[in-house]
Parts: C-alpha cells; sequence; structure tokens
C-alpha cells in the first residue's frame, strides 16, 4: 500500500513540474506557464508605472490591449472598422525575456532532428521539411508538436526566411527564435529582434534560472548543490 501511495506521489509530481517560480503556481503545460508569467510581468509594470504618477496609465493600457482601434484620439469615421483586428493579445513589452524561453523550450524538441542544422538554403522544400519534421515528434515532445503545427503559417514562412543562416550549425535556434512569437502573432524576424534585445541579460527573470521548466535542469541543479 505504501508503495502503491508513494508510486502516485511521484506521479503528481510528475505532472505539475512546471511551478510558477514567482507565485509557485503548478501547471501541466508548458504554455499556459509561460502565459501566466506574462501577466506577472505584464501586472507589475503596471504597477510600476501607475506608482510613479501615470494617472490615466492603467485605463489606456487596457483600452490599447483589447480595443485594438483605440490609440487616444478620435478615429476617423470615414475608415470604418479595422480589418486587421487579431483575437491575439500583444506580447507584454516588459516579458519579451520570456520569448527566449519558449525558443529553448522549441529547440529541446527540434534538437531530435540535427539534420536540420546541415540545411544551408530557404526555399519551399525546406518549409515543406520543417512541417514534416513537426509532425513527426515523439509523444515526448506533445506540447512543441502542437504549437508548431498550430502555427504552420509561421513555421513554413520561417523556412523560406531569406536570413537563414548560411553556415551549419546553427540552423535549429534560427527556427526556435523565429517561431517562439508566433503563439502572440509575431513575425518570425519579431521574434528573433525581441530576443535578440535581451539576449544581454543575465536571465528572463532576475534570479530564476533560464531553463527553470526543464526537469533535466533541474535535477542537475540539485546534484550541483549536494
Amino acid at each position: 500500500m505504501q508503495n502503491q501511495e508513494e508510486g502516485a506521489a511521484k506521479k503528481r509530481e510528475g505532472l505539475f513540474w512546471r511551478k510558477c517560480p514567482i507565485c509557485g503556481q503548478e501547471f501541466n503545460d508548458f504554455l499556459p506557464a509561460i502565459k501566466h508569467m506574462e501577466e506577472h510581468l505584464r501586472h507589475e509594470s503596471q504597477m510600476v508605472k501607475i506608482e510613479l504618477g501615470a494617472k490615466d496609465y492603467l485605463a489606456k493600457r487596457i483600452a490599447q490591449e483589447f480595443s485594438p482601434n483605440f490609440q487616444g484620439t478620435k478615429t476617423d469615421s470615414k475608415q470604418g472598422p479595422s480589418q486587421s483586428r487579431t483575437s491575439k493579445r500583444k506580447f507584454a513589452d516588459e516579458a519579451k525575456g520570456l520569448l527566449s524561453v519558449v525558443g529553448d523550450w522549441l529547440e529541446q524538441a527540434l534538437m531530435k532532428f540535427t539534420e536540420i542544422n546541415a540545411i544551408l538554403t530557404s526555399n519551399l522544400k525546406v518549409a515543406e521539411d520543417l512541417v514534416s519534421f513537426a509532425r513527426r515528434l515523439p509523444d515526448d515532445f506533445r506540447e512543441q508538436r502542437d504549437y508548431l503545427l498550430q502555427h504552420q503559417e509561421r513555421l513554413q514562412e520561417t523556412g523560406m526566411d531569406p536570413k537563414w543562416p548560411r553556415k551549419a550549425g546553427g540552423q535549429i535556434r534560427f527556427v526556435a527564435e523565429s517561431m517562439a512569437g508566433a503563439e502572440w502573432n509575431l513575425s518570425p524576424s519579431t521574434s528573433r529582434e525581441f530576443i535578440r534585445q535581451t539576449k544581454l541579460r543575465k536571465g528572463a527573470i532576475p534570479g530564476v534560472p533560464q531553463r527553470w521548466w526543464d526537469p533535466a535542469s533541474r535535477v542537475a541543479g540539485s546534484d550541483e548543490e549536494e
């Protein structure tokens, strides 16, 4: 009986290995944890700006986030309703560092296909091959597989990107960084640029290891402490 209880406890621990490093809330999946952390950082930044004296900052920020046509001035009635609305909310500027974490997460899965690092040009065939690689990811990388296939158009766009690395070795990272912002409707080039802007930081969140989400890294860290 005791062994069964211990086994069940270990299974529960395995399910909830992604804990928010800020508040400790537990998640079964990676992406909901990232979105949760983004909200932490968004809220923290808003509170700082309000404390600094921007009395109407919060009201304007909420309007901008959820009303795409809000610009703080009167809109041109001749233009009619915007045709470029998107159902996805803009990624918080304060949380750009999290994109590098998403890139690490995607890179971990794509390393199953090291032949990607030998592709030296971008074209339609490469675009199709990337989709094929995503479909072939094993169930151990179910989340990454679902993510890449959900944003298949962005993945194909990455495979035809003129900025594709021409030297072998960095292609997997290029794909991972290009796709990191797809969930927030960022183009591959914008996603890479946001990650580039935050690379000089020590991590996405001060005092939190970059790969806090990786069970293997957590175990390795525990062994080092001992």
